[in-house]
């Protein structure tokens, strides 16, 4: 009987009878030799995997990231033509005065405004919005007209 579990267990662990090939001679594996092997593809597997996910959220960080960036520019502009608008000043400035931060927006606005006189610029006043009086000059103009067009194809006499 321990013959037989000799034999087996030489068989398990894979070797040959008298360390001579033989023809029909099966490979077989333990338990312990599969759990090993799976154990290394799994973990093989896991480390592709975690590389995979590690590519994956470097490239959304670095999305993220110029989106973060393009939207503080975008709010940093929006607050340089607020200022603008709320000092009436031209909205041109953008163009040509950085606007990455506000702060040194607003001073080096300032400055460009010593430079050429002036701290406001003038607006025009706007149109009036009140409707037309009908007892003005114009209004009579229109109302007891001198000239009486001719009908369509009407011969002229006058001539």
């Amino acid at each position: 009987m321990e013959k037989e579990r000799a034999t087996i267990e030489d068989q398990g662990r894979q070797v040959e009878p008298e360390g001579k090939p033989q023809e029909g001679f099966e490979r077989k594996f333990t338990q312990a030799d599969v759990d090993r092997i799976v154990k290394e593809r799994l973990s093989r597997q896991k480390a592709s995997h975690a590389e995979e996910i590690n590519e994956e959220n470097k490239a959304k960080e670095h999305e993220l990231g110029e989106k973060e960036a393009e939207l503080i520019r975008r709010e940093s502009r929006v607050s340089c033509k607020e200022y603008l608008l709320e000092k009436g000043l031209p909205v041109g400035l953008l163009d040509v005065i950085d606007t990455s931060d506000s702060e040194s927006f607003q001073k080096r606005t300032e400055k460009v405004l010593e430079m050429f006189g002036g701290s406001k610029r003038e607006s025009a006043p706007l149109a009036s919005t009140e409707p037309p009086i009908h007892g003005g000059s114009v209004a009579a103009a229109f109302r007891n007209p001198v000239h009486k067009p001719k009908p369509f194809g009407a011969i002229d006499d006058d001539n």
